[in-house]
């Protein structure tokens, strides 16, 4: 399930990351290890929902595969495909079909306790 809440940003703190309208925006909470150690279990990423096209490889993504949620790096293969990319070095790549994966938005930055 899916819960959220409207909550306050100043615009410029917004800005810095994205030039997104708030409506493309949200925050959601990482959960496990398989982004370490860029991102850690529990840290909260800011997603843009108005970048979905993948056109740099190697940015990370907020992706859908099978109705299972993901914060994954995307590398598109020449050929055509899609390879999944965890920064933990122990979880090895995936292999995907362009078709097979849903590109729900970009990672544009995280917030990490101390």
């Amino acid at each position: 399930a899916i819960e959220g809440d409207v909550q306050q940003f100043p615009r410029g703190f917004i800005r810095s990351y994205t030039q997104a309208p708030a409506r493309d925006l949200f925050f959601a909470r990482g959960i496990g290890d398989s982004m370490m150690p860029t991102l850690l279990d529990s840290d909260t990423l800011l997603i843009d929902r108005s970048h979905t096209e993948l056109g740099m490889n190697d940015k990370i993504w907020a992706i859908a595969m099978e109705d299972v949620g993901a914060i994954k790096r995307l590398r598109r293969l020449p050929g055509g495909g899609l390879q999944i990319l965890s920064d933990n070095s122990n979880i090895p790549p995936q292999l995907a079909g362009e078709d097979e994966v849903h590109i729900i938005g970009q990672v544009v930055a995280y917030i990490r306790k101390v």
